[in-house]
């Protein structure tokens, strides 16, 4: 089943394919972002890297002693210190 957000997502998309660029014509591949806006364009990555790291963590016991009170904002954090903090154009693997 899909939900309504996935529903008016797609619609949109195909209806109004200016609005999904928005963000990308606002700011150049160079511009530095902060990090909640950085957080908000890679949140479907992030989320699905920190859902397999505490899968990982879960499946092979190491979540015993690794990352027990490790939130996703701090994973989120981590990662954008970690990265160049630019938005590309197109994400990784779309």
């Amino acid at each position: 089943m899909v939900n309504e957000y996935v529903k008016d997502n797609i619609y949109n998309e195909s209806h109004h394919p200016d609005s999904v660029q928005d963000d990308e014509n606002m700011l150049g591949q160079s511009d530095m972002l902060p990090p909640d806006q950085w957080q908000g364009y890679y949140s479907d990555d992030l989320y699905n890297m920190w859902s397999k790291v505490k899968d990982y963590l879960h499946m092979s016991g190491a979540g015993a002693y690794m990352l027990e009170d490790a939130t996703f904002a701090d994973f989120a954090h981590f990662c954008y210190q970690r990265s160049s903090g630019v938005m590309y154009s197109n994400a990784v693997g779309h």
